[in-house]
């Protein structure tokens, strides 16, 4: 049997595993809106895979994700590659998927190591190694040296407990070695391995079609949102040099095929100098494709635009998250609505599509928030708008608070990673409003999206930005999910 990615399978010495998209979060049609968003390709394992080939060691990569793969299809695909160790990345609303994964590797492969790691693990180590009884080790923290440390080992037959970054069994207890140091100089991190991905197979709703990359060039954010997930170790800001960064894109383009790249910093403009010489390149090069990144307002002006525009940047995204001064100081956001302005002008000057990520139903918001939020999208004229109802994720500040407030009965993203809920209740972790109820929420989200975008001279933006009839599907689909929302409140 073929693997997941189409290709016929042979023997290897490491399979990392993309587990297939999962909420914990309720409703069924919100994870209907991210399903037909479109999947994204498994950039952390490609990272972790050019680390190892980087050393002669086999590995594939089988995204889970990508497409439907049953449980008797990946232990075939399992058994014919015949891995010593199996590596596994996903995100803790994830968790039930991976638990079944696990499973099914274990009984296709008695003798191998089964290794977990990536955002799962930020926030309860100890616990996710207790809650999955097929698993032998966790990594923590950043993977690509932690996790070469471990195969190295196992394929030598040497003993893996202690391994600095990660969790480990010892008298059945789950136990955390010393924390690995974050790797400080990027560049010194092989290439990803690119060429294990099938970019063919990807193609979000806002991207311009099929044969899309994704991309890192920074680690670390400097800012403290109050509603942020944000481990102490990622305050300090790396980057890949300019270099680097130009080098690669010039890899996945005329290696690889790729016909866009997707920037996924949260804030790729921080160095500003390093951001004028990626332009720079791109432009001597001659490297000819379509990139978007992910910023905040107040780290542009207009020269940078103006130049992020001239080297084949199509799109920005930024983050924006209030309509109001006000509502701005309260998230801990530190930016001025002037510079919001000034970006979408900027980006408008320039010719570069605008997308806006927003929140509603902040701690202490009212209606008249929610307001300014479609408010402040409508001025600034965004093509596309992303808004959340905020929810108290695990090692935030809001969900430190919320505990601390005695509403909830324990706590809910622990007893989820420990698997004593299959699900989490969103309204366990969304807020009233000072003239709303939580449970509202849903419902507001639907009709500022229906406000927003069914306005003649926003459909004109939207279709101008459409490149092919699955884009138009992909958008009736997650509208229809919408709708949904909007007529079936959250039961």
């Amino acid at each position: 049997m073929a693997s997941p990615s189409g290709r016929d399978p042979a023997p290897v010495d490491v399979v990392l595993i993309a587990p297939p998209g999962g909420t914990a979060f309720n409703p069924a049609h919100h994870a209907r809106i991210i399903r037909e968003s479109g999947a994204y390709p498994p950039l952390g394992l490609a990272s972790l895979a050019g680390t190892l080939e980087a050393e002669d060691i086999s590995v594939t990569i089988l995204d889970l994700a990508a497409g439907p793969v049953g449980p008797e299809g990946l232990a075939a695909s399992l058994k014919r590659l015949q891995p010593k160790v199996v590596g596994v990345g996903g995100m803790t609303l994830a968790l039930g998927s991976i638990g079944k994964l696990l499973s099914t590797a274990r009984r296709a492969l008695p003798d191998a190591t089964l290794v977990l790691g990536g955002p799962c693990m930020e926030d309860y180590p100890r616990e996710v190694l207790m809650r999955f009884p097929d698993l032998d080790l966790a990594v923590a923290g950043e993977g690509e040296v932690t996790f070469r440390e471990v195969v190295r080992r196992r394929l030598a037959g040497a003993n893996l407990v202690g391994i600095e970054g990660t969790v480990f069994r010892m008298e059945a207890e789950a136990c955390l070695a010393p924390p690995r140091a974050p790797v400080t100089d990027l560049d010194r991190l092989p290439r990803p391995a690119y060429h294990l991905i099938e970019f063919a197979r990807y193609s979000p709703v806002i991207s311009r079609g099929r044969g899309f990359a994704t991309m890192y060039t920074t680690r670390g954010c400097p800012y403290n949102c109050r509603y942020c997930h944000r481990q102490s170790w990622l305050t300090r800001v790396r980057h890949h040099s300019a270099e680097r960064v130009v080098g690669d894109m010039q890899h996945l383009v005329r290696d690889l095929g790729v016909r866009e790249v997707k920037f996924y910093d949260e804030t790729f403009t921080l160095g500003r100098r390093r951001v004028l010489d990626i332009c720079r390149l791109i432009r001597k090069r001659g490297l000819s494709v379509p990139w978007e990144i992910r910023t905040r307002p107040e780290l542009l002006d207009r020269e940078l635009v103006q130049a992020l525009a001239r080297s084949g940047c199509y799109r920005l995204c930024l983050g924006v998250e209030g309509g109001s001064q006000e509502r701005l100081d309260r998230m801990g956001r530190n930016t001025r609505l002037a510079d919001i302005r000034n970006a979408f002008r900027w980006a408008r000057e320039a010719g570069i599509s605008t997308l806006a990520f927003f929140m509603i139903g902040y701690p202490g918001d009212a209606r008249r928030d929610y307001e300014d939020v479609l408010s402040l999208a409508k001025q600034t004229g965004p093509t596309w708008i992303v808004v959340a109802v905020t929810s108290a994720y695990a090692n935030t500040e809001i969900y430190r608070d919320l505990l601390a407030s005695g509403r909830l009965p324990g706590d809910p993203w622990r007893d989820f990673t420990l698997g004593r809920i299959e699900r989490i209740d969103k309204d366990d972790l969304t807020f009233d409003g000072l003239d709303y109820a939580r449970r509202e929420l849903d419902g507001m989200l639907s009709r500022l999206y229906w406000r927003f975008y069914l306005r003649p001279t926003q459909v004109y933006r939207l279709l101008r930005e459409v490149r092919s009839p699955g884009q138009i599907g992909q958008l009736g689909r997650m509208a229809l999910a919408f709708g949904e929302a909007l007529v079936r409140p959250r039961q």
